[in-house]
């Protein structure tokens, strides 16, 4: 090899051995640098340990900063000793490490960096030593750092420290960055250590809910709060939160989630911050400042649900032709809301008739609601449609119920004329453009005077809808005279009855939206709706004496209603609107609706009322005395015990003259019982005059002190009676189950008085299932509350009213 090309490669060996040694050499350092400060590494990470364990957080902030300060001041002392010993490693030894890992001898570095003394005739096989060395050099491998600390700590207590970071690390877990932080940023100063934090989250408005507090003027330390929730803070989406922050003199940070928001300074150390909730997968609220943790709240935001609607059976009709609707809603809170839409069968959507319907309130369930809607007048009366209900909740989601084909009522008419008119109409309303073809038959009928008896209305609304339907051709014109064909077909059938059922029916409606509105005009609402009611009821009365029959001895065998109950009932309205409870004032007017809708007159004789009326008398005279014999029972069987007791102690037995008394006065009880039902003409139940015997022979037991077969007779007889008592109520419930009308407002005579009271004031639905009830308490001398407490105000109002309008 060339001289210079020999020179290069040396070169090239020794730069790569020195950078090899350079490397050794900081291994070296590193070494000597833990094998000094590892005790201070390890106080360290005991440190970090109790931060992941959350005790920095909790201490106060002197306290946290105390520790800290020691901990500084600590690892200083540990590793000052070390470090002012540590010496910067040498080439040599640099170069003996690298031999030493390579387990080489001979020291090949030295050979490669070594030159002659002296240059004589050993020149030659000097170089080849140094290059058999260099090649030995070359393959030496730097080694890592030797780290073992065994001779150092042998009792490896650095173990324990890594064993404390482990389990710190699992204990936090996507906490541990946080409290990490927090623990080596102490407070410097005792006054910033706690905050005081008002914070509280407003649900939306529509859900009814009350604002959920979380903290009110609570401290919380600098690390977080002293104790989180256990279980995460439900709210509903879209709620309001309100934070404010007393302490600090940096602005605190919202965090919710990945969106951080400033709070807004109000004073030197006083912030507030208001945020809407919007995000459906928030899992926790935060406060920040300074970096650190200052409040944290778990969270779980629920999700609004579509609402739902259903229809509760097919639509009906009343016994007034309107279209009652049972429906039902649920929702998460309440349904703004609803609507029915009528399609007829082979229309499109743009032909639908949608109906307005009242939504609520479904915090506590699914809500069953009825409406009443008049359609006769409308071109689909009589129709087959489909009909929709679609509910809306305040998020404005929609929820849709199945499909569901029904007829539509339709206005039967008996008058020939208005008959006529009808016909007229509906064939109008049919082919719009081809209405005026009907000009010729509504002109030959208006001129069939006595074919309504010269009505001067009834013949202008004709004359003017001929005339109007001869000039002018117009959509608008064709409906305009359907209106006035209808009205008029109305007044010749009912006359004002008809008016006075629409104008009732638009109080009603006035009244509901003054519920659901401005309470300001309930009063004036609340009289319109009287008003209205007057003139329904002098209608009805007008319409009763007309069409009722009458007795044999001359006397009118119903009566109008008197209209001082039904004001009462108005008033119970008003009263329960001004205390706050809009729900029950509600309730209420749904019953009245109900009643004027199926308002009909009912003809049945007094003497059937009076029957049924001793009926329920009987019935509760045997629970009265079924329970009186029970307790006798009961009396004399401790009785008979206590004489058994006596006569084993040698004592005189009791007498059982009190008892004696008692069973003859259940006895007499009976046979008065049985004497009213024979004068009414009532069947007594088998079971009662077995009864009546079971009743004598324990009765004479207990005159002769026998206890034991007065409680067998007492048994028989209790026995008897109950199983008439079950007799008797199948009997009056197959009475009232053939009653000729179920529910509403019944125009009856004075026999029947207490059952008008019952239908008109009580606000129990008045379904044959309620009707024994009403026989029994409203009906008798005395009104017992039947439906609860809540309203047992009304059944004493209900009484003095009834007492009032009829009195005994």
């Amino acid at each position: 090899m060339a001289p210079s090309a020999h020179m290069k490669r040396t070169r090239e060996i020794r730069a790569h051995l020195r950078r090899r040694i350079a490397l050794t050499r900081g291994w070296l350092l590193l070494e000597g640098l833990w094998r000094g400060l590892w005790p201070a590494v390890a106080l360290l990470g005991l440190y970090a340990a109790l931060g992941l364990f959350g005790l920095w957080q909790h201490l106060g902030g002197w306290l946290h900063l105390g520790a800290f300060a020691l901990l500084v001041l600590a690892m200083l002392a540990l590793a000052w000793g070390p470090i002012r010993q540590l010496a910067l490693p040498g080439e040599q030894a640099a170069r003996r490490r690298l031999e030493d890992d390579g387990k080489v001898r001979h020291r090949p570095i030295d050979a490669v960096f070594d030159s002659p003394a002296l240059v004589t005739g050993g020149a030659l096989l000097w170089q080849r030593h140094r290059e058999a060395m260099a090649r030995v050099a070359m393959g030496l491998k730097v080694r890592g750092p030797r780290l073992s600390l065994v001779a150092a700590d042998p009792w490896a207590l650095r173990s324990l420290v890594l064993l404390a970071l482990f389990i710190g690390f699992l204990y936090a877990g996507s906490d541990s960055g946080r409290r990490l932080t927090a623990a080596f940023q102490p407070p410097l100063s005792g006054a910033v250590a706690q905050v005081a934090i008002d914070a509280w989250l407003t649900p939306p408005a529509y859900t009814g809910q009350s604002p959920v507090m979380l903290a009110q003027g609570e401290l919380f330390p600098v690390g977080g709060p002293r104790t989180a929730p256990s279980q995460p803070i439900s709210i509903a989406e879209e709620a309001v939160l309100t934070v404010r922050l007393n302490g600090g003199r940096q602005s605190p940070v919202l965090r919710l989630g990945d969106a951080e928001s400033r709070f807004e300074r109000m004073g030197e150390t006083d912030h507030q911050i208001e945020k809407t909730l919007d995000g459906a997968d928030l899992e926790a609220i935060e406060i920040m400042q300074a970096g650190r943790l200052r409040a944290r709240w778990p969270l779980a935001i629920i999700a609004d649900q579509p609402p739902g609607i259903a229809f509760v059976k097919p639509p009906s009709q009343s016994r007034r032709q309107a279209l009652r609707i049972d429906y039902q809603i649920t929702d998460d809170y309440g349904v703004a809301q609803a609507f029915l839409r009528l399609t007829p069968m082979g229309g499109d959507e743009a032909s639908s008739l949608k109906i307005d319907l009242r939504g609520g309130q479904t915090v506590d369930g699914p809500q069953k609601l009825v409406a009443y809607e008049d359609l006769t007048a409308h071109a689909f009366a009589g129709q087959l449609v489909t009909g929709i209900l679609q509910a809306e909740d305040a998020a404005g989601q929609i929820g849709e119920s199945d499909p569901l084909i029904f007829r539509l009522p339709e206005r039967q008419f008996s008058h020939p004329v208005a008959k006529e008119l009808v016909a007229i109409r509906k064939d109008m309303l049919a082919a719009p453009p081809l209405a005026f073809k009907e000009a010729d038959r509504l002109d030959r009928l208006s001129r069939a005077v006595d074919a309504f008896e010269g009505d001067f209305t009834v013949f202008s609304a004709m004359r003017s809808a001929f005339w109007r339907l001869a000039s002018d051709r117009s959509a608008q014109a064709v409906d305009e005279i359907a209106a006035i064909l209808w009205e008029t077909a109305l007044r010749l059938e009912d006359g004002r009855m008809s008016l006075a059922t629409r104008s009732l029916r638009d109080a009603l409606d006035q009244f509901e939206q003054a519920l659901d509105g401005d309470l300001s005009s309930l009063d004036e609402s609340a009289d319109a709706l009287e008003a209205m009611m007057q003139q329904f009821l002098s209608q009805m009365a007008r319409q009763q004496a007309e069409t009722a029959p009458m007795r044999t001895d001359g006397r009118q065998q119903s009566q109008v209603i008197g209209s001082d109950m039904l004001q009462q009932m108005i008033q119970q309205m008003r009263d329960l609107a001004a205390a706050g409870d809009q729900e029950g004032a509600r309730k209420m007017l749904e019953q009245l609706r109900d009643i004027m809708e199926n308002a009909s007159v009912n003809q049945m004789s007094a003497e059937d009322y009076e029957r049924m009326m001793a009926a329920s008398k009987a019935a509760d005279t045997l629970k009265g005395l079924s329970e009186d014999q029970r307790n006798l029972l009961d009396e004399t069987s401790r009785q008979t015990i206590r004489n058994r007791l006596r006569s084993t102690l040698g004592q005189p037995e009791q007498d059982f003259g009190d008892l004696e008394q008692a069973q003859q006065a259940l006895s007499d009880q009976l046979s008065e019982m049985l004497s009213m039902m024979g004068e009414q003409g009532l069947e007594a139940p088998k079971g009662l005059g077995p009864a009546g015997q079971s009743m004598g022979e324990a009765q004479e037991a207990l005159a002769r002190q026998s206890g034991a077969e007065a409680i067998k007779g007492q048994a028989e007889a209790l026995q008897k009676l109950e199983d008439a008592a079950d007799a008797m109520q199948k009997m009056l419930d197959q009475a009232l189950a053939q009653m000729p009308s179920g529910n509403g407002l019944i125009l009856w005579g004075g026999p029947s008085r207490a059952l008008i009271r019952a239908a008109l004031i009580c606000p129990m639905p008045l379904m044959p299932g309620a009707w024994k009830k009403f026989l029994r308490n409203c009906a008798g001398e005395s009104a017992i509350p039947i439906w609860g407490k809540p309203n047992a105000n009304i059944c004493v109002g209900c009484c003095a009213a009834f007492n009032r309008v009829f009195p005994a």
